[in-house]
Order: structure tokens, then C-alpha cells, then sequence
């Protein structure tokens, strides 16, 4: 996969370098426009660095400042035993990661050049927009491939005991975070498009369409439940169904109170330490499962969630 990711980042580059005199003097819309010779340099610079730190430089991180990198069990898969197999498995990964940014790169230039060269071949806009949409696709698998390739440990921690069918399956326990900083962002953000729109055009009928987006965001990523019932934990975001998870108590080994940076982040992450669902502020509970997992679930009273737990795990 490196060879054709470098062949690729060469003919990208040959492609830009070649092109740029069949650019107009200014290149862009009416809103945003830059001279040719400002536009050529921005690319190249973007096209040479990005794809670069994209691959090579996030590997050249990995092995000499593994803090840098953001890998679920961090200290496990770069540790001297597993190094060497970790750098070659994410070189491909990293690769394929870097081949949809050249595309990216190319598609941007080609849309440029196909505004002053009317006799080449014409893009239709609604192949730009499924093109962007395969763009986003292709990501949200690359991550998921990745999350699944190393957020679960080669080894198992104790044995499985035999389900028990005397748990009660009624709610013991139920907490709801609300995600102050997504919704203190996306809600002046709804507000702020719809003005802009509505000044924009001088009319109101449809500045309401930009803000679905913050909207949709909102409603599904804006809380965080966490339930314990009688034989199972449960936790969700927002006020949909989806997405959605669930463990079983009898999967669970331990559970003890943490903490996440606010480096970290809100939401969905997969950090040194496993996965991190967390809607606000930093307290934490944190569960060894039997596959050797940690999943660091963010609470605002982590002792009553250990205590629910705890009591239904000791009645095994």
C-alpha cells in the first residue's frame, strides 16, 4: 500500500506543478478568490505537508514520541514485544488514510481547472457531492476499522462464568448528562446561519435549512444516559435510539472510579486508555471487562454508578 500512496503523492504533485499556467489569474469564487501564483503555492504546500504528516510523520511520532499518539492501548500496542508489527500495520493503514486526502487534493484542483477549461471534460455538482459523500464514508470506515483492529487486547483476563438468570431485569439506577460544550457551540451556531441566510437572501422562507445540521448534531449526540438494569449496563446519546450500548454484568470484572483529560475531549473517543464516552465534565467511571478492555464511561456521580455495580457483580 506505501508503494502506491508514494506513487500516487508523485503524480498528485506533477499534477499541480503542470497545471497551474491553464489556471485564470484569480482562482475561486466570488466570495473567496486568490491570485494564481497564491492559490499554486497554498496547494503545493498543503498537497507536500499534509500527506506527509498524515503517514510518514505520524509514524516517525509513533516511534520516538508514542505520547503524541492518540491509539487505543497505546502502552500495550507500541510497547518494544509489539512495536515493530503496530508501525507496520499502521504504515497501511496510514497509506490507505493518505490516498483518499490525495484525492481530495486532485478533486479540489480539477474543480478549479475545470471552470477555466470549459472543453475538458465537465463534472456534473452532484458527482462533487456524492464524491464528498464516499469521502465521508470512506473515513468513518477507516476509523472503524482502525477502532477495531486495536481497541481489543490479544489476551483474556479471567473466564466467563455461566449466566445467571436470578437478576431482576427492572432499573437500578439511571443518569443523564447533558453535553453543555457540543450544545454551547451548535445552538448559537444554528442561530448565527439562519440570521446569516435570512440577511443574505432577504427572506425568511428557507434560512432554516442551514441550521438542520447543528440541529440534527444536537439531537443525537446532546446527552448521555447511563442505566443499570437487572443484568446488563446501557448507555446511549441523545434522544434517539441510536447509537447504543450495552454490556453485560457478568462481562464485567471490576469497576473503580477515574478521571479523563479535557484533552480528551467530550463524546465518542478511543484513547490510550480505551474507549471514552463522556458528555461533560471529567469524572468517570472505568470497567475491566474479561477480554481485557477498559471502557471509561464520563458520570457525574461516579459512587452511586459504582455502587449499582458493584452490588449486582458481587451477587453473581
Amino acid at each position: 500500500m506505501r508503494w502506491v500512496f508514494n506513487i500516487a503523492w508523485l503524480a498528485l504533485l506533477a499534477f499541480l506543478a503542470t497545471t497551474w499556467p491553464l489556471l485564470p489569474d484569480v482562482v475561486g469564487s466570488p466570495r473567496f478568490m486568490l491570485p494564481r501564483d497564491h492559490y499554486t503555492a497554498w496547494m503545493l504546500t498543503l498537497a507536500i505537508v499534509g500527506p506527509w504528516l498524515t503517514t510518514y510523520g505520524s509514524l516517525l511520532a509513533a516511534r520516538h514520541w508514542p505520547r503524541l499518539i492518540n491509539l487505543p492501548y497505546r502502552d500495550h500496542w507500541l510497547a518494544p514485544p509489539h512495536r515493530e508489527q503496530t508501525l507496520a500495520d499502521l504504515g497501511g493503514r496510514l497509506a490507505a488514510l493518505g490516498l483518499g486526502l490525495l484525492v481530495l487534493f486532485a478533486g479540489l484542483h480539477y474543480h478549479a481547472l475545470q471552470r477555466a477549461q470549459p472543453h475538458w471534460p465537465q463534472v456534473p455538482a452532484d458527482v462533487w457531492t456524492a464524491g464528498s459523500v464516499l469521502q465521508g464514508l470512506g473515513l468513518a470506515v477507516w476509523l472503524l476499522a482502525l477502532m477495531r483492529r486495536f481497541n481489543r487486547l490479544p489476551v483474556v483476563a479471567a473466564p466467563r462464568p455461566a449466566r445467571q438468570g436470578s437478576r431482576s431485569t427492572d432499573l437500578v439506577w439511571r443518569e443523564t448528562q447533558l453535553m453543555w460544550p457540543l450544545l454551547a457551540v451548535l445552538l448559537p451556531a444554528s442561530v448565527g446561519l439562519t440570521l446569516a441566510v435570512t440577511h443574505a437572501q432577504a427572506s425568511a422562507g428557507q434560512a432554516w435549512m442551514p441550521a438542520i445540521l447543528p440541529m440534527l448534531l444536537a439531537l443525537v449526540f446532546g446527552r448521555m444516559t447511563t442505566e443499570v438494569h437487572g443484568d446488563r449496563l446501557c448507555w446511549r446519546f441523545g434522544w434517539l435510539p441510536w447509537p447504543r450500548w450495552r454490556v453485560d454484568l457478568d462481562d464485567i470484572i471490576a469497576v473503580d472510579a477515574a478521571q479523563s483529560r479535557w484533552t480528551e475531549g467530550w463524546g465518542i473517543r478511543f484513547t490510550s486508555d480505551g474507549m471514552l464516552y463522556n458528555a461533560s465534565g471529567t469524572q468517570a467511571v472505568r470497567l475491566t471487562l474479561r477480554d481485557g478492555r477498559h471502557v471509561r464511561l464520563g458520570c457525574q456521580e461516579p459512587r452511586l454508578l459504582i455502587g449499582a455495580l458493584q452490588a449486582r457483580i458481587s451477587g453473581r
